[in-house]
Formats: structure tokens, C-alpha cells, sequence
């Protein structure tokens, strides 16, 4: 015999807070940039050159050394209380003592510290440069390729018969629509890529899982969506 679902309003719902769900993303983050690493590590060893258009890392840093080679940054004290600092470095990142990317960061900053308030206001770019030839280069970041496949991921895990990712069903959590249902692909898609809305500014529109009364963030009431808990 088939069960009969609540539906998300039902009382007996209960619906996910914000630190659980943050810990189901943390999870999912760590899980697929852990895979992506290691797909490309693996595809750069099997195709030569690919290191070079793509910048690889490994999983938390595991294996990846990054040193100072050049550093022109300066420090000057005002007369206010204030420190005025000019970053000018090179850094050279090795991964896996094999591929190596050489950085140009700059920046500008003011750090105030007396005896009312402290504060620190730094603002900072990077250039990648080539290795050998020291001219300006760009190359796609493994960390970006990384956050589509997340979001991918997200999309087509709110939508499957698991209604959620695997950081969720670890948790207990569930994604579901108003009627207690899984998700179709068209809302599990607008509930993920709307998730860049939540994020501005701040990321409060993620933060409103946390006094929402069905603790719903900005994304999941946009698309009609709630995250159940088993507990």
C-alpha cells in the first residue's frame, strides 16, 4: 500500500535550520571539489599540457607548496594612527612538485589600531603570469569547474528520488515542494541557480533559513521549496 505524504505545511514537518544545512553543504563542497581535483590531476598526467590551460590543485592543499619570490610590499605609519600598506608580491605556487603557477598580487590597505576601535581595510588583485616567460596569462581555475559541477550536482540531486544531495541524505534533510513531493528539474534548477541570489550581499538570503518560520532561505521561497529533517 502506498504511504501518503504530508504536506510541507503539515504540523508534523520538520523543516531543517541553518546550521544543519550548512553542514550538508559543507559536505557536498568538500565531496565534489575532492572528486573534481582528482579527476583533473589524473587527466592532466594522461594529457600533456593540460597543467598549462588549466590550474590544477589538490584536495585541502595536500601536496602544494607556495612560496614568496619577489616582495616589494611597504608599510607607512600616518600620523593618525593609521598604517598604509602597498602589497607588490610574486608568489609561485608547485603542486605535486610538477605543475607550477607563478602569481602577481597587488594591493592597497589601512589597518587602524588604537585605543577605541581596530580595523583593517585591504583591497587586493591577482594576475597570473607565466612561469617561464613572466607575461600575463590566463588560464581556467579547477575551482571554478568545480562550482558547475556542484551546481549540476545540486540540480539533478534535488530532482532525483533521493530529493537531495548526498551532504543532505547524510543529515536526514529532503527537498521538497509545497505538497511534500520531490522536486521537477525545472524548480530544482531555479531553486540552485538562484542560490547566487541568496548569497547577496552577504550571504542573507542563506542566512533566512534561520528565523523563517518554515526555515526557508531566499532561494527555497522564490521556487515554492522547503528542506525537511527526518529528526
Amino acid at each position: 500500500m502506498a504511504t501518503i505524504e504530508a504536506p510541507a505545511d503539515s504540523t508534523t514537518t520538520i523543516y531543517a535550520g541553518f546550521w544543519k544545512r550548512a553542514l550538508a553543504l559543507l559536505i557536498d563542497v568538500c565531496l565534489i571539489n575532492t572528486v573534481v581535483s582528482l579527476v583533473f590531476l589524473g587527466l592532466a598526467l594522461a594529457i600533456p599540457g593540460l597543467g598549462k590551460v588549466i590550474t590544477l590543485d589538490t584536495p585541502f592543499g595536500i601536496g602544494t607548496v607556495e612560496r614568496t619570490i619577489e616582495d616589494k610590499s611597504t608599510e607607512t605609519p600616518a600620523a593618525d594612527g593609521t598604517k598604509h600598506t602597498t602589497t607588490d608580491k610574486l608568489i609561485e605556487r608547485t603542486v605535486l612538485d610538477r605543475w607550477v603557477y607563478r602569481y602577481h598580487i597587488v594591493g592597497t590597505g589601512r589597518e587602524t589600531d588604537n585605543d577605541y576601535y581596530s580595523a583593517k581595510l585591504r583591497t587586493y588583485g591577482s594576475q597570473q603570469l607565466d612561469p617561464a616567460t613572466g607575461q600575463e596569462i590566463e588560464t581556467t581555475n579547477v575551482d571554478s569547474i568545480a562550482l558547475v559541477v556542484l551546481m549540476l550536482y545540486w540540480i539533478l540531486a534535488d530532482a532525483s528520488r533521493y530529493r537531495g544531495s548526498l551532504g543532505k541524505r547524510v543529515l536526514g534533510l529532503s527537498v521538497v515542494d509545497g505538497q511534500g513531493e520531490r522536486l521537477m528539474l525545472a524548480d530544482a534548477a531555479g531553486r540552485n541557480l538562484l542560490k547566487i541570489l541568496s548569497a547577496m550581499p552577504a550571504l542573507i538570503g542563506f542566512m533566512m533559513a534561520g528565523w523563517t518560520k518554515r526555515k526557508q532561505a531566499l532561494h527555497d521561497k522564490l521556487v515554492g521549496a522547503y528542506v525537511a529533517s527526518k529528526g
